[in-house]
């Protein structure tokens, strides 16, 4: 039907749900900053874990069988740079 072949209570409803499905998809984007937030908190707790720990860490890739990653600590306990650990399991 074209928009002035309907009633003023089809047009109503349409609206009504319009605006229904306009607020479910605001709050869905809320949902996702606060989630991309709650994210970005817990990927720098990670690193300053990893940046700032004592212990030697290693991130590994286990279906390559590669060194993703290192801390600062793993390179002072073993002499290499953080490029050399790298490159070692490539």
């Amino acid at each position: 039907m074209y928009q002035n072949q309907k009633t003023e209570a089809q047009q109503t409803a349409e609206f009504e749900s319009l605006y229904a499905r306009i607020a479910e998809l605001e709050q869905l984007v809320k949902q996702q900053q606060a989630t991309q937030q709650a994210l970005a908190a817990s990927e720098a707790r990670f690193h300053q874990i990893f940046n700032h720990s004592n212990d030697a860490i290693f991130v590994i890739h286990p279906a390559r069988d590669a060194i993703l990653d290192v801390n600062q600590s793993a390179c002072c306990m073993l002499g290499f740079s953080r490029e050399e650990l790298l490159s070692i399991l490539q």
